[in-house]
Order: structure tokens, then sequence, then C-alpha cells
């Protein structure tokens, strides 16, 4: 088993940054969090974007967040110290810290892969097989490469849990045939991580930590659960820092948008991925989930993803970014089954699809690779 030191077993504060991050950009944020008065707290930058209003945004979670958050995902994927606990996912996000605090939990055995190296699928599985692996967790992408691979699972793994993104019905049906039972988790930094779960054939299940969830007139998820964050830190590139807290009452305006049935969840996507061409509004997460399912209804597996770029006349325009080679016809023929306004317009093939450290594809640098190529 891999040695590591757990940061839920001391009094001590963690800030837990990207290694990439500048020197000068860590020291800075450091000197800020040393200034707070928050104890007993673990410090992260969000999964999502890290520059907001060119300050860096840092999260505070208290450790107490964390093992409340565990205990209710345990509570329904129950865990013991018969179970080992593959890690693939980097310390600097709540997806790998709340795998230690799941594991410090329920005395399930902690493994890991160093997640500094390239992902390679094949490695991955052999890894699995050769450690009795019986639990993991996933990106979308990830099980996409595992399907693509037509990867059998190792018999000794019960199930893998998803998250970081959507994982589509049809991808998860097909990674089902292959005897992966992946489990679909929706989450955020500032729950640190699942709030709720789906598995095949089901809506989205509130986890039982969540107490309550409601949807303002906008649609945006609202959330009250002991697990949430503390609050925001602001730092900027002169090292002047701002403290927020935007809860209300115990309660949490995210940005994603959802329709929320007593304790079920259908998730409608960020504000950002909704975007308006011609006048119509059309949602890029959901066109993406059409696409795929198109494609695997073709028999064609290829990573890709469609962004939406600004269009001066029609508002935007949407691109088909395709790692390798694209079948002659495949987009002509997708853009006749769907709406005028949600046909793809361009189509960009790149050798190798950048990805996040969390192994998301990097749709940031992507629009700037599709913008300034």
């Amino acid at each position: 088993m891999v040695e590591f030191v757990n940061p839920f077993t001391s009094d001590e504060t963690f800030i837990f940054l990207n290694p990439r991050l500048d020197d000068r950009k860590k020291k800075r944020i450091e000197h800020a969090i040393a200034k707070m008065p928050l104890k007993n707290h673990i410090w992260v930058s969000s999964s999502g974007t890290e520059q907001h209003w060119n300050k860096i945004k840092m999260v505070a979670l208290s450790k107490e967040s964390f093992l409340i958050a565990a205990r209710g995902v345990s509570a329904v994927f129950p865990l013991s110290s018969q179970d080992i606990y593959l890690n693939v996912l980097p310390l600097f996000h709540v997806g790998g810290l709340s795998i230690l605090a799941r594991c410090l939990l329920t005395g399930c055995h902690y493994d890991s892969l160093l997640v500094d190296t390239k992902w390679n699928v094949e490695n991955f599985v052999k890894e699995v097989r050769k450690r009795f692996i019986t639990v993991t967790s996933l990106v979308p992408t990830q099980v996409f490469d595992i399907v693509a691979g037509n990867l059998f699972a190792p018999e000794s793994l019960r199930f893998v849990f998803v998250g970081g993104g959507r994982l589509s019905p049809e991808l998860q049906r097909r990674a089902e045939e292959l005897g992966w039972h992946c489990v679909a988790t929706y989450g955020m930094t500032e729950t640190a991580a699942m709030i709720a779960y789906r598995e095949k054939d089901q809506e989205y299940q509130l986890f039982p930590h969540i107490e309550e969830c409601r949807t303002a007139e906008t649609q945006h998820l609202q959330i009250k659960s002991p697990a949430l964050f503390t609050g925001y830190l602001y730092v900027d590139d002169e090292g002047n820092y701002e403290y927020a807290d935007p809860k209300v009452e115990g309660w949490f305006l995210s940005d994603d948008r959802a329709i929320v049935v007593n304790r079920t969840l259908q998730i409608l996507g960020r504000e950002s991925e909704l975007v308006k061409i011609n006048g119509e509004s059309v949602s890029i997460a959901q066109l993406n989930i059409t696409f795929e399912n198109f494609s695997f209804q073709k028999h064609i597996s290829m990573e890709s993803v469609i962004i939406a770029i600004e269009d001066s006349r029609k508002g935007y325009q949407l691109v088909l970014c395709v790692e390798g080679d694209l079948p002659q016809n495949h987009v002509d023929t997708f853009n006749q089954t769907v709406l005028p306004f949600e046909r793809i317009t361009i189509v960009k093939k790149f050798l190798q699809l950048p990805r996040t450290p969390l192994g998301k594809l990097d749709i940031s640098k992507l629009r700037k690779l599709t913008v300034n190529p």
C-alpha cells in the first residue's frame, strides 16, 4: 500500500495547490491564508476555473465537512476494511481528498497510482487487477477510454464513482456491459465532493448528508448541508486578499441549474453551458450527450467535445473538437438529426485533446486554441 499523510488525522491547516502553479502565486496564497483565523481547515482551488476577476479563488472547507460527506456516501455505498480504494485523482482537488476521508472513516485501505504521470487506460486496468482493487473514482473521459478500448472490468472491482463531469446514460450503459458498475455522481468543490448519485436507469438521488435542495426562480440550485464550505478567499497579483462567505441562512446558491423533485435531481447544466444561437437556447452539455449517443449508435468511438465560440452574427457557433481522424460525412449526418441552430459548423482535429490535471477535457484551453490557433 502507498504511504501518505492523511490531512484528516491532524488539527493542522492544509493548503493543496496545483504543483504547476507559479511559485510566486503559491507564496501569495499561503501568506494570505496564514492571516485567516480559520482552524482545522483544508484550502483548495475550485475544480473549475482558478481565476476570478484576475484573482485566484481558494475554497475553505472544514475537515468535518469532508467527514460528514464521507458518512453520507458510505451510508449508501458501504465500505469496510475488506475494500481497497484506488485513487487516480490529484489530491489538490476535492475528488482526491474526499477519497482519503472515506478511507479514514470506514477503514477501507487506500492505494494510489501516481497522478503526475500521463493517464494510461491499459495500465490502469492492469493495476486494478493486480492490486485486487474493489473501488475507484474516475472522470467521464476515463470511462470513455475504457469503453473505447473494450476493456472488461477486473472481477475484484465492486463499483466505480464517476464525477467531475456528466456521465451520459449511454456511456454508463456501455461500461456496465463490460462489467464496470459505474455510479454517476454529482457534486462540487463547495460541497466537499458528492451530493447526489445515479445508478443505471435512475434519476440522481441526494445523499443523506444533504439536508435540503431547492431551486431559485432562475432554476439555479440551492443547497443546505453541514458539508458545505466555509467561504472563499480571493488573492490578487499584489498579494491583496478578500474573504467572503456567500451562504445565506445556511443556503448556498450554486452556478448549476437543476430541477428538484422531492429528493431527486435533474441536472440541467451550468449557466455557461447554455448559449443563444440565432435567438434560440442551446444546451452545450445536452448536445454533447446527443452527439456521443449518435456516435455510439454508428459504432464510432472517438474522444470529442462540442464547444461554443462567439459569433458576431449568430451569437455563437458550434465547434466539434476531435482527437484523431473523423469518419467522412459523420458530422453532416449528425447535423441532419438536430435542429438547425444545433448544427456543428466547424470541425477542429487535434492529435491529442488537452486535459486538466483531474483528467477532464480542458474546455478553456480548447476555446483558446480554437479562437487563436
